[in-house]
C-alpha cells in the first residue's frame, strides 16, 4: 500500500486509542516516540517509518518495497494490546480520529 495512507491509519489509530499524535513529528520521531509501547512489533514501526520517508523524500522509483500492510497490523495490533477492553471498545466504537471528542468551535 501506499506509504502515506498507512502512515495516515497508525496515527487515527494511535490517535483513537488516547496517544497524543503530533502532526509534526518525523517519521522518525515517531518511531522512538511510540517504540516501547510497539514492543516485538518495533521493527515493523521503523520499517513503516523507513518506507515513508523514502516515499516523501527519495526520488521516485528509488524505495524498496514490503508488505507494509502486514508491518502496520502488526504495529496496530500491538498497540491495541497495550490498552484494556474499555479503551479499545471506545477506539472502535467512538473513534477520537474522527473529531467526535472535539468540542464545538463557535462555544
Amino acid at each position: 500500500g501506499d506509504p502515506d495512507a498507512l502512515w495516515a491509519e497508525l496515527s487515527d489509530t494511535a490517535i483513537d486509542l488516547g496517544y497524543v499524535w503530533s502532526p509534526t513529528r518525523t517519521p522518525r520521531q515517531v518511531a522512538r516516540w511510540l517504540g516501547e509501547q510497539a514492543g516485538d512489533a518495533r521493527s515493523s514501526l521503523t520499517t513503516l517509518a523507513r518506507a515513508v520517508e523514502q516515499h516523501r523524500y527519495a526520488t521516485p522509483g528509488a524505495a524498496t518495497r514490503t508488505d507494509l500492510g502486514r508491518e502496520l497490523s502488526s504495529i496496530t495490533s500491538r498497540l491495541r494490546a497495550q490498552h484494556g477492553r474499555r479503551a479499545r471498545l471506545r477506539a472502535a466504537l467512538w473513534p477520537a480520529s474522527l473529531g467526535w471528542l472535539r468540542r464545538n468551535p463557535r462555544r
